[in-house]
């Protein structure tokens, strides 16, 4: 079969030209109902799948939907993400060093930038407050949320009152 030829815009008749316009209206609710549809979906994993599964999940979230993606796309991950998987028993959970080389590949110093970042960029209620004693080499997750531990020692961002 040949291909067939298009026709350049200016020399589209005025019933041709508002077909166009419709086909691409059409199309463009297509896709936004499909972006709808996978948003609803990964919201669904997020809030019932297990921690693994809706930290991948969150990671194709745009932001808007409560995600870490940036809303144009990409694959960014939050800190929080990355941290979370280290404590699987929450709040009062604790993780070695080695534990956090073998799923990280961080060091000390590495972690401990990584712990701060969190307090700085995420969310109030999304704060993971993660100490570390230096002797034993654990970091232990002391609290989850926008208030830090009443015995912390640690940083603190400037828009929590003490």
């Amino acid at each position: 079969m040949a291909k067939k030829e298009r026709t350049p815009v200016s020399e589209m008749s005025a019933e041709e030209l508002r077909l166009r316009e419709v086909k691409k209206m059409k199309s463009q609710k297509r896709k936004e109902e499909k972006r709808e549809k996978l948003i609803e979906c990964l919201q669904f994993v997020v809030a019932n799948g297990d921690a693994e599964l809706a930290a991948k999940a969150r990671t194709l979230l745009p932001r808007s939907a409560g995600g870490t993606a940036p809303v144009g796309g990409g694959n960014r991950v939050s800190v929080r993400d990355i941290l979370l998987p280290l404590f699987p028993n929450g709040v009062g959970s604790q993780a070695t060093e080695d534990d956090v080389w073998t799923a990280l590949k961080m060091d000390r110093s590495s972690m401990r930038k990584k712990i701060v970042q969190n307090l700085k960029k995420s969310r109030p209620e999304d704060r993971l407050w993660i100490s570390f004693n230096m002797s034993d080499g654990v970091y232990t997750l002391e609290a989850e949320g926008a208030n830090p531990p009443a015995d912390w020692l640690g940083y603190v961002p400037i828009d929590v009152d003490r």
